[in-house]
């Protein structure tokens, strides 16, 4: 599995929009796709709000034109959303996702950093985004800063397996075997409860040649 695969797979997961309510006081909710093993997307809903419904509508329009690839038609929503909310970090960090998908990686770093800021650092998975972006760009010491950083902030599991896979991605190429194999012992843990076992392959596959690398230095000693 190439390192561009799994950027994939790690973007797919923090791609948010918003499901409709009833009321326009009610609480909106985020959802999280996620891609299981055979392809099937499924969502999750997490917390956070829109200021208006049209915002709203467009940014769910985004991902279905996400889901059916087609990222340019998706990047039209999510700007003429962005007209009606430019301050939503979670708007701005869906176009930054839109770009990586795109491989346009400087306008995605550029995005996320505005989604950050926006949020006053507050909405956690532009910096899980953002890490996923300078692995693309192959930045790994960026990248695992913002990991780091990440991984101290979020509680909910499935979005630590995504952290966790990004760091042991950064580790391998950073040649931290040590942590990398670290970073994958709490995978595992993870995993037991989430059942991410499309992340766990992945982060396994990539650490097996560290696994290699400390057994022939074990051995020489």
């Amino acid at each position: 599995m190439t390192l561009k695969l799994l950027s994939l797979i790690i973007c797919t997961l923090f791609l948010i929009q918003c499901k409709t309510e009833s009321s326009s006081n009610s609480k909106d909710k985020e959802a999280i796709i996620n891609v299981d093993d055979s392809g099937k997307i499924t969502v999750r809903s997490n917390g956070y709000k829109f200021q208006t419904k049209e915002a709203e509508k467009l940014n769910s329009l985004a991902i279905k034109k996400v889901k059916s690839n087609k990222a340019e038609e998706a990047l039209e929503y999510l700007m003429k959303a962005k007209e009606l909310e430019p301050d939503n970090p979670v708007i701005v960090s869906n176009i930054g996702l839109v770009y990586q998908r795109q491989l346009k990686f400087d306008k995605a770093v550029e995005s996320m950093k505005k989604a950050i800021a926006l949020s006053d650092s507050t909405y956690l998975p532009a910096t899980v985004n953002l890490a996923n972006i300078y692995l693309d760009k192959r930045q790994f010491l960026e990248s695992k800063k913002h990991s780091e950083w990440a991984l101290l902030k979020i509680d909910d599991l499935p979005t630590k397996g995504g952290i966790y896979l990004n760091l042991i991605l950064a580790d391998v190429h950073l040649n931290n075997c040590k942590e990398a194999l670290a970073h994958l012992e709490h995978l595992k843990e993870i995993v037991k409860i989430t059942g991410q076992n499309q992340f766990l392959k992945a982060g396994e596959k990539e650490a097996e040649n560290c696994k290699l690398a400390l057994r022939f230095l074990e051995n020489r000693h």
